[in-house]
């Protein structure tokens, strides 16, 4: 996963946790096995304007900056497209500058690493629940619903889509509220038993994807899940911080449950359209 150091403020995003638009610089962390000094040292160093979620806005959490970063990360795994997952550094230099501007938006920074993505710009439509989806859409809205309730993702409702459509892809970003299992109290169902969520018929894509099951294939996607065994997905959790990685544990039994069960899951997904 690329790493990045964040330069300068560009925006403040509107939403409840006021993502930022930080211009970053392309780094190497320190404890890259692979990184080599020499490399690219006459090259002028990459930069790019990312989203950005960092600690010292009320609402981002440590768990919080987990399940955006590896919501990303699994999404993309089971074939979702996504703006590309970054970790960034904000320095105490950097904090400093930016502090004083965003005090008038209740943040306060402080130095660490924060979770970001590529900043998608220009043509992005949001996509209506009840319009006709194309079958290439169609085909995306499935992978990306049946990831939702995989992954026990309220956050992706009419009013707040959290995706966009842009020349025809459906691109999904805002996983910061995946995994809500973490918090669940009592005895739940299984993993795989999705169809009991009260989250689906919310869902963005409830609608429309109930209205075409006939044309619904989740066949591809679980294939996919039933490839995701133990080793990949600690290698994934591998890639988030250590000091966000508190219900690691819990989303690890989740999903080896779920990829040792896909069979259920298939007809549960089909049965939460019913």
């Amino acid at each position: 996963m690329d790493f990045w150091e964040a330069e300068a403020l560009e925006d403040v995003m509107k939403g409840r946790t006021r993502p930022l638009a930080l211009r970053c610089v392309r780094s190497i962390p320190a404890s890259d096995p692979n990184a080599d000094e020499d490399e690219d040292r006459d090259q002028p160093p990459e930069t790019q304007t990312l989203i950005v979620k960092a600690p010292g806005h009320p609402e981002v959490t440590r768990t919080s900056l987990f399940c955006e970063l590896f919501g990303n990360l699994l999404a993309r795994e089971l074939g979702v497209e996504t703006p590309a997952p970054a970790l960034v550094n904000l320095s105490g230099e950097i904090v400093g500058q930016l502090n004083p501007t965003l005090s008038a938006y209740n943040i306060q920074l402080v130095p660490g690493l924060a979770a970001g993505c590529k900043y998608l710009k220009g043509g992005l439509v949001s996509p209506v629940p009840l319009v006709e989806l194309s079958l290439e859409e169609l085909a995306a809205a499935v992978r990306l619903y049946a990831f939702d309730m995989v992954a026990q993702n309220p956050d992706r409702r009419p009013e707040k889509p959290n995706c966009a459509l842009l020349g025809g892809r459906l691109i999904a970003y805002d996983f910061e509220m995946a995994f809500s299992f973490i918090y669940a109290l009592g005895k739940q169902p299984p993993p795989w038993q999705v169809s009991k969520l009260s989250m689906g018929p919310r869902h963005l894509f409830y609608p429309r994807l109930r209205r075409q099951a006939h044309a619904v294939d989740w066949g591809p996607f679980i294939s996919d899940l039933a490839r995701l065994k133990a080793g990949r997905i600690n290698e994934l959790l591998d890639e988030v911080p250590s000091e966000w990685r508190e219900h690691a544990n819990t989303v690890r039994k989740h999903l080896s449950a779920i990829s040792r069960n896909t069979s259920k899951l298939h007809l549960e997904l089909a049965r939460s359209l019913l």
